[in-house]
């Protein structure tokens, strides 16, 4: 991580670790996130909730992709957006909703650094975010 860790605060953030309620959900899904990791480059917020882990990919709330992954798939917002014949209007509305939700949660959450294998990962920890994402993913 190197100095830019140190001036954006990844190196000061706890790890990730089995006292925290999430880290089992984390595991469950390690084989999705290495296909993830190999493929994408760039960092990854991942936010655990219920059955999926929601990925904010790249510097969020600013520049991001998004992605989800269930216990089957790796999903990308781009292309299922592309599969359900989603506009670029409303994929821009999309993208900005999960902009605002980031925003709008900021304050409550609780992020851990996860190392998995060679990537280095933040997990995000925030019921309400986790809610919130879901409604958003299962409303497109």
């Amino acid at each position: 991580m190197g100095l830019l860790g140190n001036l954006f605060g990844k190196d000061d953030m706890p790890e990730l670790g089995s006292e925290v309620p999430v880290y089992s959900t984390i595991q469950g899904f390690q084989k999705h996130l290495k296909v993830l990791t190999e493929n994408i480059p760039g960092d990854m917020e991942l936010v655990p909730y219920e059955d999926k882990v929601y990925v904010f990919i790249g510097k969020p709330p600013k520049q991001f992709g998004f992605a989800w992954i269930d216990d089957k798939y790796v999903n990308n917002l781009i292309g299922v957006a592309k599969e359900k014949g989603i506009s670029k209007e409303d994929l821009g509305k999309i993208s900005e909703d999960l902009r605002q939700t980031y925003i709008k949660n900021k304050d409550s959450m609780q992020k851990y650094i996860w190392n998995a294998d060679d990537a280095r990962m933040i997990v995000n920890v925030s019921d309400g975010l986790g809610q919130q994402l879901k409604t958003i993913v299962d409303n497109i």
